[in-house]
This record gives structure tokens, C-alpha cells and sequence, in this order.
């Protein structure tokens, strides 16, 4: 996303809001949805989100059911 692109918009529900989201995201293609959703987890991850690969770990319990 463009910064220029940029733009607020007040809402006067969140029923309204998500209506629109809803409306913002089903118009978008699969890429733009996914280079989104890679932002925000770079935006929270940093640099470690995309740049290192991820460790698989698991773990079970055994229990006595």
C-alpha cells in the first residue's frame, strides 16, 4: 500500500466498519491479501517473519482418558 493511498474514514458502528472491511478485502486478489497479511506480521515480527525459516516443534501429552 501506497502511503499517498492512505485515508481515514470515521464509522458510525462497528457493524459499518466491518461491512466495509469486508467489502476492502473481497475486492483485493489473493497476492495483495497475502503481501498484506505479510506486512502486518513483519510490522509485529520484524525482520525474522520473512527472512528466517520458521522451526517446527511439537509436542504432545499422553493422557489416561
Amino acid at each position: 500500500m501506497k502511503k499517498r493511498d492512505l485515508k481515514i474514514k470515521f464509522f458510525s458502528s462497528f457493524e459499518e466498519e466491518s461491512i466495509t472491511e469486508y467489502k476492502r478485502r473481497s475486492s483485493q486478489s489473493h497476492k495483495e491479501r497475502m503481501a498484506e497479511f505479510a506486512q502486518l506480521q513483519e510490522r509485529c515480527w520484524g525482520k525474522s517473519w520473512t527472512k528466517e525459516k520458521i522451526k517446527q516443534i511439537v509436542s504432545f501429552e499422553k493422557v489416561a482418558w
